[in-house]
């Protein structure tokens, strides 16, 4: 079926296809995909920003066999630099190895505990947590405390987008849930300006199709999803 549609790349693990129209992925469409060895990833891209309708409600089920992600993409010039609210959320200098280790961990935990079949495991974090020790220097980090705590952290890197052409690329986002809507709003002002004066071209980031508050954030910042991840997981 996704042999009609045109091939944009393709290498030794992904495939890029052009799509026209999200609505047209659906489980059934997914299960006929063809998957030539090797290939673990198969990516359709769009013409146009996907509507908001069709990606909060997906059509296609996030599962242990296949997994999918919304590519979101934003020029500099899209993205929206709101000036902070007033709040005790202030600018704070990049947190010690150790609080910032423990900042991904519960990001990671937050995010995948939405899915019912991952469960915490402590020996899988204290290896993710190994592997990003590893890379913590390749970041550029944005960092904000209230009174001493963390309120919020966003971690951007160089990368290179579907197509292989250089972005930069947003690997991890938090704001604290246990702050006030006003600090929360804060926070998330912070993190948009700092995003506009870091971020000298293009920024991207990567989100599981269950992440709807993921993707909602993004959105606010002045993001587009503008393709569809597919990937085969056994």
């Amino acid at each position: 079926m996704a042999d009609q549609f045109p091939v944009l790349f393709e290498n030794e693990t992904i495939i890029v296809r052009r799509l026209d129209d999200i609505s047209r992925v659906d489980d059934a469409f997914v299960q006929d995909l063809k998957w030539p060895a090797g290939r673990k990833g198969q990516i359709f891209a769009f013409d146009n920003p996907i509507p908001a309708e069709s990606f909060l409600s997906p059509r296609f089920t996030y599962s242990k066999d296949f997994s999918f992600h919304l590519n979101f993409s934003a020029r500099r010039e899209w993205l929206k630099g709101e000036q902070p609210a007033v709040s005790g959320v202030r600018p704070a200098a990049t947190p010690s190895l150790e609080k910032h280790g423990q900042l991904y961990i519960k990001i990671k935990r937050r995010i995948f505990s939405q899915l019912p079949w991952v469960k915490e495991d402590p020996e899988e974090d204290k290896r993710a947590l190994a592997a990003f020790e590893g890379k913590v220097d390749a970041y550029k980090i944005g960092y904000w405390e209230k009174g001493g705590e963390s309120a919020g952290i966003i971690a951007v890197r160089k990368w290179k987008d579907y197509m292989q052409q250089p972005v930069d690329w947003v690997s991890w986002v938090l704001v604290e849930e246990s702050l006030s809507r006003e600090d929360r709003a804060s926070t998330h002002a912070y993190i948009g300006a700092w995003l506009k004066d870091n971020v000298p071209s293009r920024v991207e980031c990567v989100i599981g199709s269950f992440n709807t508050r993921s993707h909602k954030f993004f959105m606010k910042l002045g993001f587009k999803p503008v393709a569809l991840h597919v990937y085969k997981e056994s």
